[in-house]
């Protein structure tokens, strides 16, 4: 079963004007949202990806995620390597 993150995330990634919304949402989301717009950035623009994660790096704060069945808790500045490596690109 797909997210309602993921499907969000990806109609976003379709539209023209993604890159200026995932910028967008940064700022506001929960971490969730924060870690899916910056794998859009990442994706659309990877200089801007590097500017913007730069204060998520060193974040503690937990992000809830699933793979699977199974939900767990990372941090932030963990989620963001895993971004940069383009762990969640496949």
């Amino acid at each position: 079963m797909i997210s309602q993150g993921e499907k969000d995330y990806k109609l976003i990634l379709s539209r023209p004007s993604a890159l200026s919304d995932f910028e967008k949402l940064l700022p506001v989301g929960n971490p969730q949202a924060q870690s899916y717009a910056l794998v859009g950035i990442r994706t659309l623009n990877r200089t801007r990806f590097r500017e913007l994660s730069q204060p998520f790096r060193t974040s503690k704060v937990k992000v809830s995620t699933q793979r699977g069945c199974i939900l767990s808790q990372e941090s932030l500045s963990r989620i963001v390597r895993r971004i940069e490596l383009g762990e969640y690109s496949r």
